[in-house]
């Protein structure tokens, strides 16, 4: 059955409210509360916290939990160009980086998945350690690194096949280039949801990464721990696993950060 022509009528009305909200938001400088909001539109208050929900729940808004004004939602930053992109992100993660970097005293990287590469975006490393390799802006195999085969471990199972049917270049010894080795170590991170490294692109490095999803359970980032192999041994991986779960979630919920209505 149709819809009636009331309520089509009904809709269109409720976006072009939602519309003329998101308008006002994205052209104040430091946002709107919701009694701003109000005096400028005078729609009433149960239209209002309707609207803004929507708008909420689909990332176009967000809501500052201390100044209760809403500004533009992390959807925007995915249209701007990727500079921008990956500026936001460093924003909203750099302090718990910096924090996870002090407490697991190894280094932190952040990273975006690519098409066929990660690309880390930031890198942090612990003060009183060289910074052996500078990471930042340089883009890595999937099938070496712990990041990439969190890519892997994700993708639709013809396009994995597609990757692992090319050419898997070897890095060090101890790089997987079978592709029956990697389908099996792809199972398992896709079961315990954490991918590691021995040796596998940096003979004297290993790594230990963990996805960050969004709202739709999409890969937006990439969080690793990386140090040396005789210190960041596998069973140091898994006293810091805990630990680099706890960050992992809490950098979500700051790129994320879901608005709190009242």
């Amino acid at each position: 059955m149709e819809d009636s022509p009331k309520k089509n009528i009904s809709t269109v009305q409720s976006v072009d409210k939602a519309l003329l909200l998101l308008r006002m938001i994205s052209e104040s400088k430091i946002g709107l509360s919701i009694n701003d909001l109000i005096a400028k539109t005078g729609f009433n208050r149960t239209t209002i916290w309707r609207s803004l929900n929507s708008l909420a729940e689909q990332s176009l808004i967000e809501r500052n939990a201390q100044t209760k004004l809403y500004t533009v939602g992390t959807f925007f930053y995915l249209l701007s160009n990727k500079n921008n992109y990956h500026q936001f992100l460093i924003r909203r993660t750099h302090h718990l980086m910096k924090e996870l970097c002090a407490e697991v005293h190894e280094s932190v990287h952040l990273s975006l998945p690519l098409t066929t590469t990660t690309l880390t975006i930031e890198q942090l490393v612990p003060k009183d350690q060289v910074k052996l390799i500078d990471y930042i802006h340089v883009e890595l195999p999937l099938h070496s690194t712990s990041s990439g085969k969190i890519v892997l471990s994700l993708l639709e199972k013809d396009d994995l096949e597609a990757i692992l049917a090319g050419h898997l270049t070897s890095y060090s010894p101890s790089t997987i280039t079978d592709p029956a080795k990697l389908r099996a170590e792809i199972a398992l991170i896709q079961k315990n949801g954490y991918a590691t490294v021995f040796g596998e692109l940096e003979t004297a490095e290993n790594g230990l990464s963990l996805p960050i999803m969004d709202q739709n359970q999409q890969l937006i980032a990439l969080l690793s721990v990386s140090g040396p192999g005789f210190r960041f041994t596998k069973d140091k991986m898994n006293e810091a696993l805990p630990i680099i779960r706890k960050y992992r979630d809490l950098m979500t919920t700051s790129i994320l950060r879901e608005t709190s209505m009242e």
